[in-house]
């Protein structure tokens, strides 16, 4: 199985999805795929051995190492694809050939408007592929006080190629503290409220794997 966290904005934590889904969902054994030219995760997987057990990452520089990966893809193993925060050929091969794809993103007006532009993509993917590409989308980076997102979930739902989940992630300082070390939140604090808002973005998650 493939999940591709895409958007092709940067700055929306991809990377940091990716880092923590890949404790949460451990018991699909997940192969982390760095297809990001700053190569994130494949740096914080180097900066974490000296904290924790390194991840399984396969890091890819052209087509033909990113179509090895997906030719390998079955419904027994799980590759989480870390794509760039740009329009790519890459990003596109992993976005075509996804079995689900997961987009984060913040309710500022930057990222409606990244949102807007990454849709615009997907409709054009879509045409290629003959169906309807969705994404499920979570908002990202909002203040702990915030309660209402009426805008972006409006957008959001408007949106054929959109679906919307029930995840919110919130700022919490657990999240750089962790990363700094290459770490997920549930290695850095099991407890944290960062780590519960995770677990259900991850069980959100689950629920579509299983549905492959």
């Amino acid at each position: 199985m493939i999940l591709a966290i895409c958007n092709s904005k940067g700055g929306v934590f991809k990377t940091g999805t990716t880092l923590n889904l890949a404790t949460l969902l451990s018991s699909y054994k997940p192969i982390l795929v760095d297809l990001d030219s700053q190569k994130s995760i494949t740096y914080l997987n180097n900066i974490r051995q000296q904290y924790s057990k390194p991840l399984d990452v396969i890091t890819v520089h052209t087509e033909k190492e990113l179509e090895i990966v997906i030719n390998k893809s079955t419904k027994d193993n799980l590759y989480i694809i870390d794509t760039g925060g740009f329009d790519s050929s890459l990003t596109r091969i992993a976005i075509i050939t996804a079995d689900v794809l997961v987009s984060p993103t913040s309710g500022n007006v930057v990222d409606l408007l990244g949102l807007n532009r990454f849709e615009a993509i997907l409709k054009e993917l879509s045409e290629v592929k003959g169906e309807t590409i969705k994404t499920n989308v979570f908002i990202n980076d909002v203040s702990p006080a915030t309660k209402k997102f009426d805008e972006i979930q409006d957008f959001i739902t408007s949106s054929e190629n959109f679906n919307l989940l029930n995840s919110i992630i919130r700022t919490r300082a657990d999240f750089p503290n962790a990363i700094n070390k290459g770490l997920t939140v549930k290695e850095f604090n099991p407890v944290g409220k960062a780590t519960i808002e995770f677990k259900f973005l991850a069980k959100e998650i689950e629920l579509l794997l299983s549905k492959i």
